[in-house]
C-alpha cells in the first residue's frame, strides 16, 4: 500500500510580491473625526434633525449625550484626583511604616539595656555602700572598702556611659 501526501492546494503564497515604489501616491487619508460624540450628535440636530427621528428628539437625545459627556469628564477628573491623594497616601504610609520599625528598633535596644543599666546601677550602689562601712570600720579593711566603693563608681559611671553613649548614637 503506497501512500502518497495529497498535491497541495493553492495557499496564496505565490511569490508574485514586488517592492513597491517610493514616486507610488500615498493613500488618501481621512479627515479627522469630530471633537466628541456629543458634538456629532449636536451637528446631526441642528443640520439633519430627520436622521434623528424629530427636531424635538435629535435635540434631546444631543443634550443627553452632552450632559453624559460632561459628567464622564467629570468623573475622570475625580478619580485623577483620587489617584493623586491615593499615591500621597501610600507615600506617607510607607514613610511613616519606615519611621516606626526605627523607632521599634530603637525602643528595644533600649529595653535591653535597661536591665543592664538597672544592675549595674544596683551593684554600683551596694558596692559603693559596703566600701564605704568597710572604710569607717577601720584599718584591716580599708584599703578593701575604697576599692569596692571605686568599683561600685566605676559600675555607676558605666551604666550612665552605655545611657549616654545610646542617646548620642541614636541622634
Amino acid at each position: 500500500m503506497d501512500i502518497q501526501p495529497p498535491e497541495p492546494i493553492d495557499d496564496g503564497n505565490a511569490k508574485t510580491q514586488v517592492k513597491g515604489n517610493v514616486n507610488d501616491p500615498l493613500p488618501e487619508v481621512l479627515p479627522a473625526l469630530p471633537v466628541s460624540v456629543a458634538h456629532t450628535y449636536q451637528t446631526l440636530a441642528i443640520d439633519q434633525p430627520r436622521s434623528l427621528g424629530s427636531p424635538a428628539v435629535a435635540q434631546l437625545i444631543a443634550t443627553h449625550i452632552a450632559v453624559q459627556e460632561r459628567r464622564e469628564t467629570s468623573a475622570q477628573n475625580d478619580v485623577r484626583a483620587a489617584r493623586d491623594k491615593l499615591d500621597e497616601a501610600t507615600a506617607k504610609i510607607s514613610r511613616l511604616e519606615t519611621e516606626n520599625g526605627v523607632l521599634r528598633s530603637q525602643l528595644h535596644t533600649e529595653d535591653r539595656f535597661i536591665h543592664l543599666r538597672g544592675v549595674m546601677n544596683l551593684l554600683g550602689g551596694v558596692l559603693i555602700g559596703v566600701g564605704v562601712d568597710l572604710y569607717k570600720n577601720g584599718a584591716p579593711n580599708e584599703r578593701l572598702g575604697i576599692a569596692l566603693a571605686l568599683a561600685g563608681l566605676g559600675l555607676m559611671s558605666a551604666a550612665s556611659w552605655v545611657r549616654l553613649n545610646k542617646k548620642i548614637g541614636s541622634e
